[in-house]
């Protein structure tokens, strides 16, 4: 499996790192959801969006979400009232972390989207 990250703090980068490449997953990185979309790589399998910044943040899920139609995209976010979740999935996210999460929470959003790759 390979997963993109899209963030651009160095630390949360090195956090994504470490909880991928743990369980053996590729993962990249771009800055931006503008990096995103105009990538060479191509995102095939998972992409992990950092939420935080209001109506900028709803544009890019739905930017992704044009771009990457059959991609899960998991909003991971320091935004944990409930009109913040509703807002993300209301813009088409699949699923959602709630930072600070634990490395088990991490676990079984991981494991959900990993187990329906392997049936598709």
């Amino acid at each position: 499996m390979k997963a993109v990250v899209i963030e651009s703090n160095k630390s949360q980068k090195l956090m994504f790192q470490s909880l991928f490449s743990r369980r053996g997953i590729t993962v990249d990185f771009c800055n931006s959801v503008e990096e995103a979309c105009n990538s060479s790589n191509p995102i095939s399998e998972l992409l992990v969006y950092i939420w935080g910044r209001g109506s900028l943040d709803q544009f890019g899920i739905r930017r992704l979400r044009n771009k990457f139609p059959e991609i899960p995209i998991v909003v991971a976010s320091a935004h944990a009232f409930a009109k913040d979740r509703f807002e993300a999935f209301k813009t088409g996210i699949d699923d959602y972390l709630v930072m600070p999460f634990t490395v088990e929470e991490f676990d079984c959003v991981l494991n959900n989207w990993v187990s329906k790759a392997r049936r598709a």
